[in-house]
């Protein structure tokens, strides 16, 4: 891999960061860093010599310049190197010593797709000779991990604390672009503070909490209590969700799996501009209070007229493939085969024959399918709850019924054909597809069956 890394190293110097305010609009806002976006839009002034700064903060002091000029000009030096803008983005936790949550945001620019990649905060790492040697050149000998007898291992979660005030973010880069074998372009990093503050900026988020979630931790001032149901989620309730992981049994890596489906409906509000001014003050106080980034303000202004382009659609999700325990220990293969595809536009030679094949089959949108929405409980008003649920999210509900057959525990969303409504399955708890023509019947394309467990 490093072979690769530094050839897209050298073509990275070439590359015009044109794009780079829709990255730090999707990614910033979430996580805090909202003062960027307001920059770039002109709704704040950001920048002069009197700011103070902290170790990896980076403040814009060049004076003013003609925004379109320079984004006329650097638009005819985008084709000269690498499409690809990456972004780490860390959380950590209350006591700011440990990155509990570590994913990648990749950016293409010329398809406007954008992947993020999680890396568990238990997946096992070792450090680089170079991360070893600022260590020692510190007098910090005596933090240079040594796990099982192999210098310099750890877990990644461990390294933020290793590496000592000023070089803890850079740390952790340098340690996923060694796991990856990529190069990290900018890093965001956020408190739980501010990850809670940012979520009520936003007033909260409304989606599916999947199952009955309750743990009480009084030595990490953590309590966690939330049942299972569609529901809105304020910044503490939102917490509780994202730092959930004891009861589950895939421990962190269903933890990421909920983090992501809480990013995704939490973006819908993100990019939403009307919903960023109408909170702006609240934005700004959390994004300088409690985000550290490297990306330049000033860059940011000079690309804003970019935010237009986010688009849900293009966003995917994924998490490194590995094996949990003490450590969290990669399938490097199967890592190898998510980088390649991911950062370097590289698809396996068995999924490029089942494109050509047509083997592979499309999850379709069933926001283009008329969906019946059917009450299979003896609760009143189930079905024009989740109607509206649904309305809410942009689906379209047909009609609501009464389901005549056998009372359900779990919801069945119920299509004519494979693929179909799996989009639908976050909205539901212990929601199953399945495929049954003849049930749906000829009225719509989807018929959901509300069962119990939506109580």
């Amino acid at each position: 891999m490093e072979g690769r890394r530094m050839k897209n190293r050298k073509e990275k110097k070439a590359k015009s960061f044109k794009f780079i305010a829709l990255l730090v609009l999707l990614i910033v806002c979430v996580f805090g860093g909202t003062s960027v976006f307001f920059a770039m839009n002109g709704k704040i002034k950001i920048g002069n010599k009197n700011n103070q700064q902290n170790n990896n903060e980076v403040v814009n002091t060049q004076p003013e310049e003609n925004t379109d000029e320079i984004v006329e000009n650097i638009e005819d030096e985008t084709q000269k190197g690498d499409t690809k803008i990456n972004v780490l983005v860390m959380g950590t936790d209350k006591v700011g010593l440990h990155s509990d949550v570590d994913f990648v945001v990749s950016f293409d620019t010329e398809t406007k797709k954008m992947s993020l990649l999680s890396i568990p905060r238990d997946t096992k790492v070792v450090m680089t000779d170079e991360m070893i040697q600022s260590l020692l050149d510190r007098d910090r000998e005596q933090f240079i991990p040594n796990a099982k007898g192999v210098r310099g291992q750890c877990k990644l979660t461990e390294v933020y604390a290793y590496a000592g005030d000023g070089y803890r973010d850079q740390f952790v880069k340098m340690a996923i672009e060694d796991l990856l074998g990529i190069e990290i372009d900018h890093y965001v990093t956020v408190d739980l503070q501010g990850f809670k503050n940012i979520v009520d900026a936003f007033g909260g988020v409304d989606m599916v909490v999947q199952e009955r979630l309750y743990y009480s931790d009084p030595a990490q001032d953590l309590y966690i209590d939330l049942y299972p149901g569609y529901q809105h989620l304020d910044g503490d309730k939102a917490e509780q969700l994202v730092r959930y992981r004891d009861g589950y049994i895939q421990k962190d890596i269903k933890r990421i799996q909920v983090q992501q489906d809480f990013l995704s409906e939490f973006l819908k509000k993100v990019t939403s501009t009307d919903n960023i001014i109408k909170n702006l003050p609240e934005i700004i106080t959390t994004a300088i209070k409690y985000t550290k980034t490297d990306i330049s303000i000033t860059d940011a202004i000079k690309y804003s007229k970019y935010i237009s382009d986010i688009d849900m659609e293009n966003v995917t999700m994924e998490t490194i493939p590995g094996e949990g325990g003490s450590y969290y220990t990669p399938d490097m293969e199967a890592v190898k085969e998510i980088v390649d595809r991911i950062f370097y536009d590289i698809i396996p030679e068995s999924e490029t024959a089942q494109e050509e094949t047509g083997e592979l089959s499309e999850v379709s949108d069933s926001k283009n399918l008329n969906i019946e929405v059917a009450n299979g409980t003896m609760t009143n008003g189930m079905a024009g709850k989740k109607r509206d649920m649904l309305e809410k999210e942009g689906y379209t509900v047909s009609g609501i019924s009464t389901y005549k057959g056998q009372k359900q525990e779990a919801t069945r969303i119920v299509v004519k054909e494979e693929g179909q409504g799996n989009d639908l399955v976050k909205y539901f708890v212990n929601a199953n597809v399945e495929v049954d023509s003849e049930l749906v019947g000829d009225g719509c394309d989807i018929k959901i069956i509300v069962g119990y467990s939506e109580n």
